[in-house]
């Protein structure tokens, strides 16, 4: 039995087998990654400290459970479950939601994909690993409870969250990977492809000066109708943020910004949430 303080900072070792108690549930679940070779659909949650008011350093981690494997479609895609429709078939109760408390059994991980060296330097590829508890097989709902407020951090600090390597020495990406935050503005847009466009490829936004980029992969879902899950439409290229909330973690091999609700955790929001969208 451990804590997510004693995952994040290094004292509890890598690949062991453990539970953490009392955690309190920080999103909803969502696939994290899918494999065309083995089948496999990865889901994932992220988990906060308990007992505290406002995320703070190695307070959050992400979870992971394997669910049902996908399926190939006409065009040899791999279709993971479409969790609106049918149960992710991994350990995470598929209404799993930020304020749940858990009980998580899995196994400590200090992961990145294997390939990031191959990568090219414009794809800003990661030198550091982040700490996680993987594998997981048993998840118990104990009760609720508040949900902790993001952590701000601003100037220096967005940057050193884009950074493929750990700033100055430090080891930030332990202390912030997993953990919700709250970038504080103002912050623009770096526009994207020929059409200069504020939404670029696979629902990502770049924050221009940081390089920060915030990605859409906690709240899309593939295949679904719902507009709560899909990129965001910000049609003027003059949009200034004055805030940006979401969780510091890896993308494929690029540290990012992951929003939870397309909605809440702008300001100023998507025109569709401007024009009347609420999302849950």
């Amino acid at each position: 039995m451990v804590t997510i303080q004693g995952i994040t900072s290094g004292t509890v070792g890598d690949g062991i087998d453990v539970e953490v108690q009392g955690v309190v549930a920080m999103s909803r679940k969502w696939l994290v990654s899918k494999s065309k070779r083995s089948g496999s659909c990865l889901w994932g949650v992220f988990l906060s400290a308990p007992g505290i008011s406002v995320t703070e350093p190695n307070s959050g981690i992400l979870a992971l459970s394997y669910g049902t494997p996908g399926v190939t479609d006409d065009q040899d895609n791999l279709i993971c479950p479409n969790i609106e429709e049918a149960s992710a078939g991994d350990a995470f109760p598929d209404d799993v939601k930020p304020g749940d408390v858990l009980d998580v059994t899995g196994r400590t991980s200090y992961h990145s994909p294997a390939d990031c060296h191959e990568q090219p330097p414009e794809a800003n590829p990661t030198q550091v690993k982040q700490r996680q508890l993987a594998n997981v097989t048993k998840v118990k709902l104990v009760g609720t409870a508040p949900i902790p407020e993001p952590h701000v951090l601003s100037g220096e600090d967005i940057a050193k969250l884009a950074a493929p390597s750990n700033p100055d020495g430090e080891n930030f990406h332990d202390a912030w990977g997993g953990v919700k935050v709250r970038v504080a503005g103002p912050l623009g847009p770096s526009l994207q492809g020929e059409m200069q466009t504020v939404v670029g490829a696979y629902g990502n936004i770049t924050l221009s000066g940081s390089g920060l980029r915030v990605g859409d992969k906690v709240y899309y879902v593939q295949g679904s109708m719902n507009a709560c899950h899909r990129a965001p439409d910000y049609p003027s290229t003059d949009v200034e943020w004055a805030r940006i909330d979401g969780f510091s973690t890896l993308d494929y091999c690029t540290w990012s910004l992951q929003p939870l609700n397309k909605c809440a955790d702008f300001d100023p929001a998507a025109k569709e949430c401007t024009d009347g969208l609420i999302c849950e």
